[in-house]
């Protein structure tokens, strides 16, 4: 037969003085659902901004090239087949970003 624990050990039971509030500690046994909730919506805000700032510098990034190159007359196509590898990959980053985020549907992003 398994010893029941004495009253202050017993876990389903948070003690704490009214005057000071609860401890750190019993907030969390007190609330665990809101407080995860609240944590994992602060991850994917933290993402999608990550994301968003990636997007906005290569973008940027893109937009200097493209004026500089302008500038000294040079064509894109002049630049040879990395610049064409690099730009495909960006775009298809950028259509990957979307599908996630739910800005394209999926027939979109076959292409």
């Amino acid at each position: 037969m398994r010893a029941r624990l004495p009253y202050r050990h017993r876990r389903e039971t948070i003690r704490y003085k009214i005057v000071s509030g609860m401890r750190f500690e019993q907030h969390l046994q007190a609330y665990p659902g809101p407080i995860v909730t609240l944590g994992f919506f602060g991850i994917a805000l933290g993402r999608m901004l990550a994301a968003k700032a990636d997007q906005m510098q290569s973008e940027a990034l893109n937009k200097t090239l493209v004026d500089t190159l302008q500038a000294e007359d040079i064509e894109i196509q002049d630049l040879g087949d990395d610049y064409t590898r690099y730009r495909k990959g960006q775009e298809q980053q950028t259509r990957a970003r979307q599908f996630v985020y739910g800005r394209l549907s999926s027939t979109e992003n076959r292409r």
